[in-house]
């Protein structure tokens, strides 16, 4: 007789996989976060804009030659769903390839660099930097099975404690030293920590090989060249802002770009990095595939509008409390390139939909496009008005792109505008509504003698911007009839975990 015992249990549907896989990754990204933030606001205090500046030039080409040593191989094994040990081997071994000669090429490029920038610490700052990059080529490619089997609680583990090492080493030698090496240091730590983790965590122990070297470059140069047209569009910014404005206009603008984006880079990241693999396993089913695509944007703008845009409206506040007084000029950055943040957010997902098609040239010429159009407005904006203006070419570029990149989208799909619309227009009215009362409050608390301390304010701006973004949401789903979307999908997990609750708090029933 076959007893329960004997029964397998049903395994995890897809979509469940798929919501514990956002579930942890957002995690991440909330851990990560708080990590960084609470390292942000040790280090501008204990260190100087110029401090910040000058690791960004040097970042500015490492993050080049990163971009040019990185195939994105692991995209391509995720996206081949039968990929064995001739592919993972080789891919492991093309990866320490290309960073050993990314280490060689930044061994070459210090001192030109330096020139470049008229910043001679510049030279060894770029060589130590170096050092990390020939090590990150050794990462154990079998991590990669962590997303492909949709293991992210073992991604979660491996991401966060690299980046925990990081900041254990960062901010005491920020006390100790006070200037920019605490980051250069930290950032090397994190590199090695990388490394040891991945093979104190997966059990796969690659091979040098090179067989598969055809296969995997097929799918992969496109990959690159991606890679290539996004880093070009961040770091020419970075470049000319660096030899316009030197190392204080480069540490505002930076830090002002990484803080104002954390709705995409923190948010809505981790939600693209689990749903890529569930697209790679629907990505012959159009229909299907459709269906979750819309399932996710609603999510994304539900989220990453509202963040986004509290942020701008916020940002009086935001800047003295977390930074100081020093990053004051930061302001007028951080609302612009909040917006632009949030327009941005809405195409971060476009990525994964077009690697799970198996079609990477769509996303190379979209690509090429944002390129071209940041660069061609970067460039004269910078030399006319400084960081502002740079900020605003950002801005202006992204938005008048956007309905060219959706529109392509769209047609692949075969998506009405409509249904894409109707997935937008609750986030978009009820995130706009929100910025508009926001602002004019963080205004009033600035000007009027209300006797608040200015993170009390804060505190109370967010709190209302909150507020009042739920109830505008909350009526317009009611007004639509309550329609399927991110509204539902959210309290149905929360009335599901309430009910969960519930349950595990009654007593067990006698024997």
């Amino acid at each position: 007789m076959t007893t329960p015992d004997d029964i397998d249990p049903p395994a995890p549907s897809l979509a469940s996989q798929t919501a514990r896989g956002v579930i942890w990754m957002v995690l991440f990204k909330l851990a990560v976060r708080s990590l960084s933030l609470v390292s942000t606001l040790i280090l501008v205090r204990l260190l100087s804009p110029e401090d910040f500046g000058l690791v960004a030039m040097a970042m500015v080409f490492i993050a080049i030659l990163d971009t040019l040593s990185s195939f994105s191989f692991d995209v391509v094994l995720i996206a081949n769903q039968d990929a064995g040990r001739e592919e993972y081997d080789t891919a492991w071994t093309f990866n320490i390839i290309f960073k050993t000669a990314s280490m060689l090429v930044l061994l070459a490029l210090a001192y030109p660099a330096a020139l470049y920038y008229d910043e001679p610490r510049v030279t060894v700052l770029m060589a130590v930097l170096a050092v990390g990059q020939f090590a990150s080529g050794f990462i154990n490619i079998g991590t990669v099975n962590f997303r492909k089997r949709m293991e992210f609680d073992k991604e979660f583990r491996y991401m966060f404690l690299s980046k925990v090492a990081g900041f254990l080493v960062t901010v005491p030698l920020a006390f100790i030293l006070r200037n920019y090496w605490a980051l250069i240091i930290g950032q090397i730590v994190n590199q090695f920590a990388q490394v040891a983790l991945s093979f104190g965590m997966d059990a796969y122990r690659p091979r040098f090989r090179l067989s598969a070297w055809r296969g995997l470059f097929n799918f992969s140069k496109w990959l690159i060249y991606c890679n290539i047209c996004g880093a070009v569009r961040q770091r020419a910014t970075e470049l000319i802002i660096g030899r316009a404005s030197g190392p204080r206009g480069l540490g505002f603008f930076n830090i002002s770009l990484e803080l104002s984006n954390t709705p995409t880079t923190e948010l809505i990241a981790p939600i693209n990095r689990a749903v890529f693999p569930a697209y790679a396993r629907i990505s012959n089913d159009l229909a299907t595939l459709r269906t979750g695509y819309l399932k996710v944007i609603s999510i994304i703008s539900l989220i990453a509008l509202p963040a986004a845009l509290g942020i701008a409206a916020t940002a009086p506040l935001i800047v003295p409390v977390a930074l100081g007084e020093k990053w004051l000029p930061t302001i007028p950055l951080f609302v612009v390139l909040s917006f632009t943040g949030a327009v941005a957010s809405l195409q971060t997902n476009i990525q994964s939909v077009y690697f799970a098609l198996g079609r990477p040239k769509v996303l190379a010429l979209i690509q090429t496009m944002n390129m071209l159009a940041v660069i061609a407005a970067v460039i004269p904006a910078t030399r006319a008005a400084g960081i502002e203006g740079a900020a605003l070419a950002f801005f202006g570029a992204t938005v008048l792109l956007s309905p060219i990149t959706f529109a392509i989208l769209l047609n692949d799909l075969k998506l009405s505008v409509r249904a894409f619309l109707g997935e937008l227009w609750r986030p978009v009215f009820g995130s706009i509504l929100m910025y508009a009362v926001t602002a004019y409050l963080t205004d009033w608390l600035i000007a009027s003698n209300h006797g608040l301390a200015t993170l009390a304010s804060l505190v109370l701006a967010i709190a209302a911007g909150a507020v009042i973004y739920t109830l505008t949401i909350l009526i317009l789903w009611a007004l639509s009839r309550r329609p399927e979307g991110a509204e539902s999908y959210i309290l149905a997990i929360l009335t599901n975990r309430w009910a969960q609750f519930r349950a595990s708090r009654r007593p067990n029933p006698s024997p």
